[in-house]
C-alpha cells in the first residue's frame, strides 16, 4: 500500500470516529466503510506480454521463486493465469458465463490448459491460481497471457480487460531474435495507445550470448528500434535470465540472482507499482471519493443546524410536505422514466450516426483490400487479414468513442440528480441552499481482484473506459467473420483468371458478412446504453431514498425534542462546526500530500 493510502486510510478513520459521535445514523458511515474496503483490497497488478517461446511462464516462475506455471511444454500458456495471494495452493477456472470451478493447484493440473492440450480456450476465460508466494502477499496480481499471435488472432479479452488496468505491462523479448513484425504490432496497436510509463521492456535469455560485445550490439539495436516504434527518448531495457534466476530462487543461490537480471526487474515493478501514474491516478479518485463522502456529511450538518432553528409548527409542516412528496414518488419517478426515455434515443442517435459512419469506412477498405489482391493467398487474406483489419477497426472505435459516450452518460446522471434535488426543494424547504448531492465517484471495476466490491453496482456506468463497452458486448460481434473460412473457393493460392471470377462472389459475401457484424453491433450498443440509463436511474433513485428517510428521522427526532421542550445544545451546535473546519482540513492537507509525493517522483 503507498503512502498516499496510507493518508487516505488515516483520513477516513478520522472522519468516521467523528461521525459516529456526531451523526450516528449518517448514511456516509456505510460510504466510509465501502471506501475503506475498497482501498484495503486494491491490488497492483502486473501483467506479463510477449511471443510464445519468450519464457513468460518461467520468467513468472522465478517472480514467484518456484516452478508453478508449465514451462516444457511449446507453446505453453493458452489461457491467462492470474495469480493472487492465497493461504493454499488453489486455483479457479472463470468460465465466459461467469462459472467458476475451484480445483487443487499443481503443476501437472495447468497442464491441462496449456497450448498443446485438449482443450477449448473459448471455454476459458481465465484462470485465476493462488499461492503464498512472498511477491504477492504485499497485494500484487500477476497476469501470465498467452503469446502475442495468439492474443491477436484469439484472446482479445486481454487487450480490453487486463492491460488497460495494468500497474505495469512488462514486455518480455527474446535478446537472440528482438522484435518480430508481431511483436511492433502488438506494441502499436495494444500497448503503446496506454503510454509508455507503465512498460518494462526485458529482454529474455541474456544467458544465450556469452559475447559482452555481442550482446551490447544486440541491446543498441534494440534500444534503437523500440525509440524509432514507441518514440521514448532513453527507453531502458532489463536484461535477464529467467532460467538462472529461477534456479537461484529455489537453491536459494545469491550470487547467481544477483547476475540474473531479476533483482532490478523486481525494483523497477515496485517503483512503478507505488509511483507510477495508474497508482496516482487510483489515489486521485480515492481523494474524490472521500471528498464527495464529505461533501455530503457537511449538507447534512447543515440540514442539523436549520432543523435547530426551526419552530416546532414548522418541522410538522416540513415533515407533511415530506411525506406527501413520498407518496408522489411514482409520479415523480414516472417523470424521470419519461426523461430518461428522451435521453437515451437521443444518446442512441448520436452513437449510432457514428457507427453507420465507422460502417461505411470499414465496408470500403475491405472491399479495397480485395479488389487490389492479386490472388497470391487468398486464404491468408480472408482467414487473416481481413478479421485482423476489422478487429483492429473495431478496437479503435471503441477506444476513440468510450470517453464520449461516458461523458454523455455521466452527465445525463447530473441531470437526473439535479431534477429530483429540484423537485424535492419545491415542496420541502428544510434542507439548505447547495445542492443535494447524488453522484457517485466509485472505483473503476476491477476484474483481476477477488476480494473487490462490485462498484458497477454502486456506481452505475461511471466505471468508465472503452473495456466496459468491450465487456457489455460480449465480443460477439466479430464471430461472422470466422465464416467465410469455409468458401470453396479458398485456397493459398489461385490462378490471375480465376481470381477475378471469384473476387466477386468473395465482395458479396463480405459486404453480407458486415452487414450482419454492424447490425448485432448496433443491437449490443443500444442494449448497453438502455441498461447504462436503466442502472443510472436505479442508483440515483436508491441514493437519493436513503438521504431522504434520513431527513425525515431527524425530522422526526427533531419534532419529538420540540414537543419535549428540549433544545439542541449549542455546544454540540459548535461541534458540528467544528467538524466541517476539520474536514476542510483534512482536504488540504490530503492535496498537499498527494502535490508533495508527486514533486518527490
Amino acid at each position: 500500500m503507498s503512502n498516499m493510502q496510507h493518508a487516505i486510510l488515516e483520513k477516513i478513520d478520522e472522519t468516521k470516529d467523528k461521525t459516529i459521535k456526531l451523526l450516528q445514523d449518517s448514511p456516509q458511515l456505510e460510504k466510509l466503510k465501502e471506501l475503506q474496503t475498497d482501498i484495503i483490497n486494491d491490488y497492483f497488478t502486473f501483467v506479463i506480454v510477449g511471443e510464445f517461446k519468450h519464457g513468460k511462464s518461467t520468467f513468472v516462475n522465478a517472480l514467484l521463486g518456484e516452478d508453478t506455471l508449465p514451462t516444457d511444454i511449446t507453446p505453453t500458456t493458452a489461457a491467462i493465469h492470474s495469480i493472487f495471494y492465497g493461504n493454499q495452493n488453489y486455483y479457479q477456472v472463470v468460465k465466459p458465463n461467469g462459472e467458476i470451478e475451484t480445483k487443487n493447484l499443481s503443476y501437472e493440473s495447468l497442464q491441462s490448459y496449456t497450448a498443446e492440450a485438449n482443450f477449448n480456450p473459448n471455454d476459458v476465460k481465465y484462470l485465476k491460481l493462488f499461492k503464498p508466494a512472498p511477491l504477492l502477499k504485499n497485494r500484487v496480481t500477476l497476469v501470465d497471457t498467452p503469446g502475442v499471435n495468439d492474443l491477436n488472432e484469439h484472446r482479445v479479452d486481454i487487450t480490453n480487460q487486463f492491460i488497460p488496468r495494468a500497474d505495469a505491462i512488462v514486455f518480455l523479448l527474446d535478446i537472440t531474435s528482438p522484435l518480430k513484425q508481431s511483436e511492433v504490432t502488438f506494441l502499436k496497436d495494444t500497448i503503446l495507445k496506454y503510454g509508455t510509463d507503465r512498460i518494462i521492456f526485458v529482454a529474455n535469455f541474456v544467458d544465450r550470448i556469452e559475447d559482452d560485445e555481442e550482446l551490447e550490439d544486440t541491446l543498441d539495436y534494440l534500444k534503437r528500434r523500440l525509440c524509432s516504434i514507441t518514440e521514448m527518448v532513453n527507453p531502458i531495457i532489463y536484461t535477464v535470465s529467467s532460467k538462472e534466476a529461477l534456479k537461484a530462487k529455489i537453491t536459494g543461490d545469491n550470487a547467481l540472482l544477483e547476475t540474473s537480471g531479476l533483482p532490478s526487474i523486481e525494483a523497477q515493478l515496485q517503483t512503478i507499482a507505488f509511483e507510477g501514474r495508474k497508482q496516482q491516478e487510483k489515489e486521485k479518485h480515492m481523494m474524490l471519493r472521500l471528498e464527495h463522502i464529505h461533501m455530503n456529511l457537511k449538507q447534512e450538518i447543515e440540514t442539523v443546524k436549520s432543523m435547530a432553528n426551526q419552530s416546532l409548527e414548522a418541522l410538522q409542516a416540513e415533515e407533511q410536505s415530506l411525506q406527501h412528496w413520498k407518496e408522489k414518488r411514482d409520479e415523480s419517478e414516472q417523470q424521470i422514466n419519461n426523461y430518461l426515455t428522451e435521453r437515451t434515443e437521443e444518446i442512441q442517435h448520436i452513437v449510432l450516426k457514428s457507427v453507420r459512419a465507422f460502417q461505411e469506412s470499414l465496408e470500403k477498405e475491405i472491399i479495397n483490400k480485395i479488389e487490389f489482391s492479386q490472388g497470391g493467398n487468398i486464404k491468408a487474406l480472408v482467414e487473416s487479414q481481413i478479421p485482423m483489419t476489422i478487429r483492429t477497426r473495431f478496437d479503435q472505435w471503441i477506444q476513440q468513442y468510450s470517453e464520449y459516450i461516458f461523458t454523455l452518460l455521466k452527465k445525463l446522471e447530473k441531470q437526473i440528480s439535479k431534477a429530483l434535488t429540484q423537485s424535492f426543494q419545491q415542496s420541502v424547504h428544510i434542507q439548505s441552499d447547495h445542492e443535494m448531492s447524488l453522484l457517485n465517484y466509485d472505483s473503476t471495476i476491477s476484474l483481476d481482484n477477488p476480494g473487490a466490491s462490485n462498484p458497477s453496482v454502486k456506481a452505475g456506468v461511471t466505471m468508465g473506459g472503452a473495456s466496459a463497452i468491450v465487456l457489455a458486448l460480449g465480443g460477439t460481434v466479430l464471430i461472422p467473420v470466422v465464416g467465410m473460412a469455409g468458401l470453396p473457393f479458398l485456397q493459398d493460392k489461385i490462378k490471375e483468371k480465376q481470381w477475378e471470377r471469384v473476387k466477386p462472389e468473395l465482395i458479396y459475401n463480405t459486404e453480407h458478412l458486415l452487414q450482419q457484424m454492424f447490425y448485432d453491433f448496433e443491437r449490443h450498443m443500444c442494449n448497453f446504453l438502455r441498461n447504462s440509463t436503466e442502472k443510472i436511474k436505479n442508483n440515483t433513485l436508491n441514493e437519493f431514498t436513503t438521504l431522504i428517510e434520513h431527513l425525515h428521522k431527524n425530522l422526526k427526532v427533531n419534532i419529538d425534542s420540540k414537543k419535549q421542550r428540549v433544545e439542541l445544545d449549542q455546544s454540540y451546535i459548535h461541534e458540528l462546526e467544528t467538524f466541517i473546519k476539520h474536514m476542510n482540513q483534512m482536504k488540504k492537507e490530503l492535496e498537499n500530500e498527494y502535490d508533495s509525493l508527486k514533486i518527490r517522483k
